[in-house]
């Protein structure tokens, strides 16, 4: 495949990104454009709570200051009253600036002065909040911004009030308003914080929406690539399944007609070798005798091969029917029907179940295990034993002997077909059974494993399902 030039690859990108946007429903940008809206207009009411409540906490804070300057002013006049003129009935020392005809110790012309004097220590501008300009009706008294070293005038202050006050008969009015050191004081950047940051949370939202909108994009790209390289996948299996059932089923319909077809021959070939052993019965020499006997043995043993042929080709599309088996009675049966010599017993130490299941397919597996510990017996007398077990998942049988076991570098190969570990001049098989029993197995999910070893027996052991799962696994 060409490569595409990455001048030419990113905008076509570019491109794709814009038209996948265009392509989103309404009702996404819907929710993008109103998240967004109710994300800034909670940022708006946060940063305007947050500046309503900062202006009510310093209106209050500077009525406060206010009160306070204006209560301690009043206060010192009256200690100076006092100061001034020993115990004076109230109001005596300012009967001249209150326009009456007693004698003065207070006039319009020493007040701002006096005033003036009496501003210092904690009410001095440095120790202030607040400046103040006071005066009564027609006399300015004392004014923060006429002082020559004032560097605390605001020249727009935050906030300001006039108080009156009547002091011995006169109504004097106090200017009052914030100055610099108050704004310094009271300056808090909460709000524009609050609404800097909630800015922010937009412009995060919203690139998170594009940010979860491109991963979506790329995300459903994948999954349609992925999509697509599944149903391909998955069209590719679906054929070669189909490739290998029907080879499957040319094998076994092959191998079937093959042993079927191959018996009739093999029966006129063992009649025509028991007619020329007839016919030269009287003139046959001893080893033309051991010649006949042997082709005899060999048809017999072809014999058994093509019947273990059909019975492996049709395991796998048989339908046994289920019934009631009694694996007692089964294993004696099977064991009789082998004709074992008198040396060989059968042992069943407990009593085995009745279960039901599918009776051919368990009986093969059974017959087939108890013929190998016969027939591979290295001995005229020998034990079989079969005992069972119930789990949860189904049943696990064991058949046993105590013959002359097998070499576990053996243990897979046995199961292989035509499988034989001694020559068949030997031992008569077919070298079929154990693959039988595998098969057989398989197909019914069950396992089998061996426990062997040479001169310690050997041990078979396979497990069965439940009639549920069986059931199940065989289609109802």
């Amino acid at each position: 495949m060409q490569k595409v030039p990455p001048e030419v690859e990113k905008p076509r990108k570019s491109r794709q990104e814009w038209a996948y946007y265009r392509q989103l429903p309404v009702i996404h940008w819907f929710v993008i454009v109103l998240s967004i809206a109710l994300c800034t207009l909670l940022t708006l009411g946060a940063w305007y709570f947050s500046s309503e409540q900062m202006q009510q906490k310093n209106m209050a804070r500077f009525q406060h200051e206010a009160e306070q300057v204006v209560k301690q002013v009043a206060e010192r006049i009256t200690l100076y009253e006092y100061a001034a003129g020993g115990n004076v009935n109230q109001g005596e020392q300012w009967l001249d600036y209150s326009n009456t005809s007693k004698s003065l110790k207070l006039d319009k012309t020493s007040a701002p002065a006096i005033i003036s004097q009496l501003m210092v220590g904690s009410l001095a501008t440095p120790n202030r909040l607040v400046t103040l300009k006071i005066s009564d009706e027609t006399t300015l008294l004392y004014d923060d911004r006429q002082k020559g070293k004032n560097n605390s005038v605001d020249a727009q202050p935050l906030f300001q009030q006039v108080s009156q006050v009547n002091l011995y008969g006169r109504v004097w009015h106090f200017d009052i308003e914030t100055n610099l050191a108050f704004r310094h004081i009271v300056a808090s950047n909460q709000s524009i914080f609050i609404l800097v940051f909630g800015l922010f949370v937009d412009l995060l939202l919203l690139a998170m929406f594009v940010f979860v909108s491109k991963a979506k994009h790329k995300a459903q790209s994948t999954v349609d690539t992925m999509t697509a390289e599944l149903l391909s996948t998955t069209h590719h299996l679906d054929k070669s399944t189909d490739n290998l059932v029907q080879f499957n089923e040319e094998q076994d319909d092959f191998v079937y007609i093959v042993s079927h077809d191959l018996k009739a021959p093999l029966r006129g070939i063992s009649q025509l070798a028991q007619w020329i052993e007839e016919d030269i019965s009287e003139s046959v020499g001893e080893q033309t005798t051991e010649h006949l006997k042997l082709m005899h043995n060999r048809i017999s043993r072809l014999e058994y091969l093509l019947d273990d042929l059909l019975t492996y080709s049709r395991i796998r599309g048989d339908q046994a029917d289920f019934s009631q088996v009694d694996v007692s009675e089964l294993v004696k049966k099977l064991f009789l029907s082998l004709a074992p010599s008198d040396g060989f017993t059968l042992n069943c130490p407990l009593k085995l179940p009745v279960i039901t299941a599918l009776f051919g397919p368990l009986e093969q597996v059974f017959h087939h295990l108890i013929h190998n510990s016969i027939k591979h017996h290295d001995k005229k007398h020998g034990t079989v034993s079969v005992t069972a077990t119930i789990g949860d998942e189904g049943f696990e049988f064991m058949v046993s002997d105590d013959g002359p076991g097998i070499n576990p570098e053996h243990h897979e190969k046995i199961f292989d077909v035509f499988s034989t570990l001694r020559p068949r001049d030997e031992v008569e098989g077919s070298g079929m059974g154990l693959a039988i029993v595998k098969k057989l197995l398989n197909k019914y999910h069950g396992k089998i494993t061996i426990e062997s070893g040479e001169g310690h027996g050997t041990k078979m052991t396979f497990t069965w399902p439940t009639e549920e799962n069986l059931r199940r696994i065989n289609g109802g």
